[in-house]
């Protein structure tokens, strides 16, 4: 007869910790909302043949523009992102890799402006 009693009792504990722990969950303050943020920066690259390679992962747009014969690639971003973002970005043997993401609504966009007559592919289709 006592095994009932001291059964009883670890359900009522069981249940006080378990009801104890969903008032604390829902009780606490999560923070203020994640606001929307953006980024608009700029690099120049010098360009050493007369291709260009870009490669992405993520929420990553890219446009081509042509204009001049500087042997320059000059990279124009747009980063927008909510939450906290990953953003890497970098530049060798004429190969341009970008990687963007984040918690929530991001987006990359980017305008690679090339000399004229220089061959870019992106993710390997030509631009």
């Amino acid at each position: 007869m006592r095994a009932v009693p001291r059964t009883l009792a670890g359900v009522a504990a069981l249940a006080a910790v378990a009801t104890a722990g969903v008032i604390y969950y829902h009780g606490r303050d999560p923070g203020p909302e994640p606001t929307a943020q953006s980024e608009r920066t700029s690099s120049i690259y010098n360009l050493a043949g007369d291709r260009v390679a870009v490669e992405t992962d993520g929420q990553v747009r890219i446009s081509v523009v042509t204009r001049g014969a500087t042997r320059q690639v000059n990279v124009a971003r747009t980063l927008q992102w909510t939450g906290q973002r990953h953003h890497e970005e970098s530049w060798k043997d004429d190969r341009l890799r970008v990687s963007f993401d984040c918690d929530q609504d991001c987006s990359a966009a980017y305008v690679v402006e090339v000399p004229d007559g220089t061959q870019v592919t992106v993710n390997g289709t030509p631009a």
